[in-house]
């Protein structure tokens, strides 16, 4: 019985587990990889493909959470799009004649002009409640100046 000087457990005519031969020369070439480094390739080679999906997980999320809130601001963009739209649309004189944003500012003006009126109007009925009163108290102080000097005299 032959044992190597490493790990004493070699037979005569069985090949080392050591990978070294019966003259005890080390055979690099023979010697069979162990399944602890290809466990541990498959293991780096398992963590780096977790690696890599963390990442695009996190590059996922990032996006995510920067997209949340582009609906809202892509819903005020289309309304002011239509608004423009609108105005636009205003600003441009059809084929009949006047430009629409014209007849649109003619009756702004008009209705402007009406609530002013309706105003000076309130505004005058008022002055003229107050000079009826002032005119009743004007004969009320007369009378009673005139009863006075009636009774005192």
């Amino acid at each position: 019985m032959l044992e190597c000087r490493t790990c004493r457990g070699c037979r005569a005519g069985v090949k080392p587990r050591c990978g070294v031969d019966r003259a005890g020369y080390v055979s690099v070439t023979e010697e069979p990889e162990p399944r602890a480094l290809a466990r541990w390739d498959v293991t780096l080679e398992h963590y780096r493909e977790a690696s890599r999906l963390y990442d695009e997980f996190e590059l996922a999320r990032v996006k995510t959470r920067t997209l949340e809130g582009l609906p809202a601001v892509a819903e005020q963009y289309r309304a002011a799009g239509r608004d423009a739209v609108g105005k636009r649309a205003l600003a441009q004189p059809p084929a009949s004649g006047a430009a629409r944003l014209k007849v649109w500012h003619a009756g702004k003006v008009l209705d402007w002009a009406r609530s002013h009126e309706e105003d000076v109007r309130l505004d005058l009925a008022q002055a003229e409640e107050n000079l009826q009163r002032a005119q009743t108290r004007a004969r009320e102080a007369e009378e009673a100046q005139g009863d006075a000097l009636v009774v005192s005299g």
